[in-house]
């Protein structure tokens, strides 16, 4: 596939994902209160915080290793540099169910969300495993299908657990996380099936994947600091309902943003 075809599937899909929020929004604006908003801000900001820290860079690391190593030790370089957002989520779990009382009571964030936040973020990081596999190997539909296919139950689930059930902004996060979940599944029996994950684990690779990933976390975690700081401000100093009035217009002019820049 050529260039100007592959770059037109990447540009239609990233276009339809922030159609697909920017549609729904209305209905999630119409459904949940402003408080319900600034609960889901808050439990988000720290989701996309977290990912950078559990993968200590490694995903960027897998990008570059399909055309650095070996084509036959790829799936050893994938399935090694697997194990460090693995070992390290587990690490944050146990942390957040021995302190979750403590993180609970400063966040303002229920417990069962705070222990959440690093199983689904591995989670989150397979299926950006399988999309670098669909991008590395020139397969931009497989990619787009993919990544529409998850954004399409996300949203699915989430109008459901949210207008039929009635469950509020816990309907929003149960249906991404069910999202993610699902996914990550299905992204790990295609990873398998391609050949992708492989019983030979390598010191060599883990190795490879945090000196080339560590460097690039400070740079992350600092961006995701001055991205969820002003959020974190927000909830504690003037509370929910004003942090869900400020996400709201916060995430209109992020998918407006993305549609103009896609």
């Amino acid at each position: 596939m050529n260039i100007f075809k592959s770059f037109s599937v990447y540009l239609i899909a990233t276009f339809l994902q922030g159609a697909i929020s920017f549609l729904v929004l209305p209905v999630f604006t119409f459904y949940l209160s402003t408080s319900d908003f600034g609960m889901l801000s808050l439990i988000t900001s720290l989701f996309v915080f977290i990912s950078p820290v559990i993968t200590l860079g490694t995903t960027n690391a897998i990008s570059i290793a399909y055309f650095k190593e070996n084509k036959q030790n790829y799936a050893s370089y994938v399935t090694s540099s697997m194990l460090i957002p693995l070992i390290l989520s587990v690490f944050l779990f146990m942390i957040c169910v021995i302190w979750s009382n403590y993180f609970s009571e400063i966040l303002g964030v229920p417990k069962i969300w705070l222990m959440a936040i690093p199983v689904f973020s591995f989670m989150s990081i397979i299926n950006q495993i399988i999309l670098i596999d669909y991008q590395v190997k020139e397969e931009p539909f497989n990619y787009g299908l993919f990544s529409l296919s998850n954004s399409t139950l996300n949203i699915a689930l989430s109008l459901f657990l949210v207008i039929v059930l009635e469950m509020n902004y816990q309907g929003r996060l149960l249906g991404q996380y069910f999202s993610i979940l699902i996914f990550s599944i299905f992204a790990l029996v295609l990873l398998n099936k391609r050949g992708v994950l492989t019983y030979k684990i390598s010191q060599k690779f883990i190795k490879d994947a945090l000196i080339f990933g560590l460097p690039i976390v400070p740079h992350v975690i600092g961006g995701m600091v001055i991205n969820m700081s002003d959020k974190i401000f927000i909830s504690q100093i003037l509370g929910k309902d004003e942090l869900g009035v400020y996400n709201m217009g916060y995430v209109i002019g992020a998918i407006i943003s993305m549609l103009s820049t896609s």
